[in-house]
């Protein structure tokens, strides 16, 4: 197993020195939030539309779910946690850091497989047990897609073959951009980074094969729009962004 440098991260997530505060901050501060790699891209764009919206400022750090939950755990100023599991979130309001209040599934993640190298419409996972060269994946022990990632070749019978030759992304955007740049053949990838392949062949992993990548979002620190902005990731218009980057969304909140 090719294990990755730490210096190579696509959406790097740097460390705070401020603790989190439970007062409440004032209304012209910005509104932080510790997105989940794979949700990198949509949460920008609701992020300008928040701001066009509100007037708010938002500050956005993407991350393995993993590691900005360990950094909500030691302080680090969040105020909306945006996961991609159910687990972290949840643990984080049965503590007393985030308001479970606020704690809702806003989107179910899809799992991809993406080989630059073979043409569209080719059956990639027929092709996965023979190709050539390192298989791109994240970190299943603070990556949610990674987990499932594993799952899904457990269940097909294929991780004894795939597993030496995995190259581990900190996060799912790290995943990514091993395969993009060539330095990997293929990868597992997240459904909403396949909205921007334009090359190769993907094909959807069934969501059988894994357990489902239910992506939570909770409130984790005080500030005037923290719960506005829970409330607009829930609207319709929210979903309706969210779905067009080829996620899921259950019953609206």
């Amino acid at each position: 197993m090719l294990r990755v440098p730490a210096s190579i991260v696509l959406a790097a997530v740097g460390l705070f020195v401020v603790g989190c505060s439970g007062d409440q901050e004032e209304a012209g501060s910005p509104l932080r939030l510790a997105v989940a790699s794979n949700f990198a891209e949509p949460a920008r764009r609701l992020a300008e539309a928040f701001e066009a919206q509100t007037g708010t400022t938002v500050e956005i750090s993407n991350g393995s779910t993993g590691k900005l939950y360990h950094q909500i755990r030691s302080g680090a100023p969040f105020h909306v946690f945006l996961a991609a599991d159910r687990e972290r979130p949840t643990l984080l309001a049965e503590a007393g850091l985030g308001r479970a209040d606020t704690l809702f599934e806003y989107a179910a993640g899809i799992l991809m497989l993406w080989i630059p190298g073979l043409a569209a419409g080719e059956d990639c996972l027929a092709a996965l047990p023979d190709l050539e060269g390192r298989i791109s994946m994240a970190n299943a022990e603070i990556a949610p897609y990674g987990l499932a990632a594993e799952q899904a070749l457990m269940s097909l019978g294929l991780w004894s073959r795939i597993e030496p030759r995995r190259v581990i992304g900190e996060n799912i955007g790290q995943t990514f951009l091993f395969v993009s740049t060539g330095n990997a053949a293929a990868g597992l990838i997240a459904g909403s980074q396949a909205v921007s392949v334009d090359r190769g062949c993907l094909q959807e992993i069934d969501a059988d094969l894994h357990e489902p990548i239910s992506q939570y979002a909770v409130q984790v620190a005080e500030h005037p729009q923290a719960p506005v902005f829970v409330e607009f990731l829930a609207s319709e218009s929210s979903r309706d962004l969210i779905r067009g980057f080829r996620y899921r969304t259950g019953p609206a909140r």
